[in-house]
This record gives structure tokens, C-alpha cells and sequence, in this order.
């Protein structure tokens, strides 16, 4: 007859004065012997102590959940609802030598993936050519960490596989991760899809399938030079003297990407079509563009 008897965490610890032996030879045997339960589920193994060495000696089942209940050697643990993040139950028993003959059954409890998303760090819209920007995939409420696989993508092709660096600091809760991979933007990357996936590698006692998110895709427009020729650029003249400013629109062309260079020759001349040097991120493009002079102070035109 198994009897129920709710576990005192506090009453067992006292019986560690004695010296623990991991390596024993007749050392109590967990069924099963890993477990991986999600956070928040019911949960059981079973600890038979011994063969033979335990038999007339002090045993027991430290945790600090869940019921046990006993019949001759064996303890079964029973745990309704998962509400810790990290617990070993110990299996042990009392030898003659004052030593205590000790099984752990690791146990690793997990949050299922939430939502994983891909960004590129700050920026948006359209790239350039050469251009260096920065993925970030972000994984919200991950647990455990240590078990986190993050892999990007350029359409099918893998371009990177990450895994979290181990620390020795033992996570409490669950976090969110944020994962970065720097590209070279490039002319083919002009309708490139980049997207990214996290896993957790919870082994064959984990959930089937396992537990795998995947990102949206980003789809990716990049401007080369060989895209650029035909665009217009408008120039409004704000300020007259030496200090006289100038405004660039560019269509479809977020205007913090270029760095503009004031040319009194250029800002004198009337609407019409020229060649100009602009900077776009790290290259210079030579390239003729359309001015329409709005408001050129310098002539008095309108």
C-alpha cells in the first residue's frame, strides 16, 4: 500500500552532514532517467533505492515539490503543476560507513517559444550596395537559455547558426534573447528574403516535434548604382550667404542615407541636367542627375 505524505524540503536537508557518494555501487535508479517538462505541467518518476545495501537503513526523496509515496524501496514523485524553473530530486539512503549513496534525476523544465521576430538594428527602409547593416533576431521569453539555437537565413541557404555562450550564472526565469548577424548588402540582395529561426534542444525526452519558431521574412530592397541613375533630386534653397543650406528629396531614396556636398557652382546654375558627385554610405557614384531649381536665391528665380 503506497502512502501519500506531502515533502518538507527543510526536515531532509539536515541528513546532508553526511558525506554524499554519486558513484556507489548499488545507487538508487530514477524511472525515467532525465525528464523535460513544460512549465506550468504535471509531472512523475519513480526512485528504486537499492538492490540489496539500502535494506534497513534511513532512505528518502529530497525536492522541494510534489508528493511522494512509498512502498518498501521505491518512491514514486509526483509533481501536479510545474512551478519551478530549476529542480534536481535526490534520491538517497543512509550507509553504515556515514556516508549516503545519492542519485540525481536531472530534470529540465522549459518554456514553450513565443514569438521570434527579425529586424535590421537601426535602420529602415531601402539598403545600399555595400553597405555594412546589422540582423537581429529577437526570441522572446526564452527558458532554458543554455538550450537556444538561433539560425539565419538568405532564402534557403543557412548563414549562420548561433548558440548561447554558457556562463555560470543559473537563470531564474525565462528571457528574451536578441541574436545578431552583420551582411554586406549587395546588388543580388535586391528581393533577397532574410529570416531567422530559434530551437530549443530539448533532446528525445523533450516535445515532438521539437520546439521550433520561425521569424516572417524580411524582404530586402537594396539601391545599387546601376538603380539610381534615373531618380530625380529636388533642391529647395533655405539660407543665403556662406552658410546657405540646401534640402535634398529623393524619391523612393530615404534622404539620411546620402551625405550631400554644397556646390556654389551647381546651386547658381538653372534647372537642366548635370553630372554631380554624391556620397551613398561608404561609395562615391558618379552619376547625372536632373535638377529642378525651385527657388534659386542667388538669381532672384522662382
Amino acid at each position: 500500500m503506497f502512502t501519500m505524505i506531502l515533502l518538507d524540503w527543510a526536515a531532509h536537508l539536515c541528513y546532508h552532514v553526511l558525506l554524499p557518494e554519486y558513484d556507489c555501487r548499488d545507487k538508487p535508479v530514477f524511472t525515467p532517467s532525465r525528464l523535460v517538462v513544460k512549465y506550468g505541467d504535471p509531472v512523475s518518476a519513480t526512485c528504486v533505492m537499492c538492490k540489496n545495501d539500502c535494506l534497513g537503513t534511513f532512505f528518502g526523496l529530497e525536492t522541494p515539490l510534489g508528493l511522494k509515496s512509498e512502498n518498501g524501496t521505491t518512491v514514486v514523485w509526483t509533481v501536479l503543476k510545474m512551478t519551478e524553473w530549476n529542480t534536481s530530486p535526490l534520491c538517497y539512503y543512509n550507509r553504515y560507513d556515514d556516508k549516503q549513496c545519492c542519485s540525481l534525476l536531472p530534470v529540465t523544465v522549459y518554456q514553450p517559444l513565443q514569438n521570434v521576430t527579425l529586424t535590421v538594428v537601426n535602420h529602415t527602409g531601402p539598403m545600399f550596395e555595400h553597405g555594412r547593416y546589422t540582423l537581429q533576431c529577437t526570441v522572446e521569453d526564452v527558458f532554458p537559455l543554455e538550450l537556444l539555437t538561433v539560425t539565419f537565413f538568405r532564402g534557403q541557404r543557412i548563414l549562420s547558426v548561433l548558440h548561447h555562450q554558457l556562463n555560470h550564472e543559473q537563470q531564474d526565469t525565462p528571457v528574451t534573447e536578441r541574436c545578431t548577424l552583420s551582411i554586406n548588402a549587395s546588388e543580388e540582395d535586391d528581393g533577397a528574403q532574410y529570416w531567422c529561426k530559434a530551437e530549443l534542444e530539448l533532446g528525445s525526452e523533450g516535445p515532438q516535434p521539437p520546439q521550433v519558431r520561425e521569424s516572417q521574412a524580411l524582404t530586402t530592397t537594396v539601391h545599387s548604382g546601376s538603380n539610381l541613375e534615373e531618380h530625380k533630386y529636388l533642391f529647395y534653397y533655405l539660407l543665403a550667404g556662406p552658410s546657405q543650406l540646401c534640402l535634398l528629396v529623393i524619391r523612393d531614396v530615404p534622404i539620411q542615407l546620402f551625405h550631400f556636398h554644397y556646390d556654389p557652382d551647381i546651386a547658381a546654375l538653372s534647372t537642366g541636367r548635370y553630372q554631380y558627385q554624391f556620397d551613398v554610405i561608404a561609395r562615391i557614384i558618379h552619376t547625372f542627375v536632373t535638377y529642378f531649381v525651385v527657388w534659386n536665391i542667388r538669381k532672384g528665380l522662382i
